[in-house]
């Protein structure tokens, strides 16, 4: 995924809770720490770790630098779940923790609510308040072609980044129909002012006080 933003010009995106490259720089180093919420302790674990995050690192820096245009669909489903139980990787942690992660989920869904508000030149973002797919995918159109990237990991709430098979392809149908799926979202979808007023009557119900 990094080699292909890097030579996309626009990248649309369903991934929830919000495109890893519009998250804010807190949201690394909250998922740092969530990552190794894994009662795995071997250094094959830690050093895997390491290697993800410089890769998004990497990633954002690109995207920051580049600037291709983005349009993220969001899923109401995955901000309700972020809000309620935060940035998490297993359910057992202290109620301490799971508070303060809560805490965090709700200021980097208000760093949402911002780019909404905000409507960077470039960015599009839309809330979908209706059922969505199960599973995430990236459409990557650059000059020569387009590009389906599709995954079972997650960044959001319970991170999954070990366990199932994503795969690329360039296969005319199945961009045709991902790409019609994505059209079809985005005109069911929330955008604008009416999006940060459904966020914020998210906020107001999910986040934590």
């Amino acid at each position: 995924m990094r080699q292909l933003e890097e030579e996309s010009e626009q990248i649309i995106g369903f991934f929830g809770p919000i495109s890893y490259l519009l998250t804010s720089p807190a949201y690394d180093e909250m998922l740092k720490e969530v990552l190794g919420d894994s009662d795995a302790d071997d250094k094959a674990t830690t050093d895997a770790i390491e290697r993800l995050l410089e890769i998004l690192k990497q990633r954002k820096a690109t995207y920051l630098q580049r600037r291709p245009l983005l349009v993220n669909l969001i899923a109401s489903s995955d901000l309700e779940r972020f809000l309620l139980h935060g940035l998490i990787g297993r359910h057992d942690l202290p109620e301490e923790i799971q508070t303060r992660r809560r805490v965090l989920a709700k200021q980097e869904t208000l760093h949402i609510l911002e780019l909404l508000r905000a409507q960077p030149i470039g960015v599009q973002i839309c809330i979908i308040p209706q059922a969505v797919p199960s599973t995430t995918f990236q459409i990557f159109r650059q000059s020569t072609r387009s590009v389906l990237a599709i995954s079972p990991f997650r960044l959001g709430e319970q991170p999954n980044v070990r366990v199932g098979v994503g795969f690329i392809t360039s296969s005319a149908e199945a961009i045709s129909l991902h790409e019609n799926i994505a059209k079809r979202l985005w005109e069911q979808s929330l955008k604008g002012n009416d999006a940060a007023d459904y966020l914020i009557k998210l906020i107001e119900k999910y986040g934590v006080e």
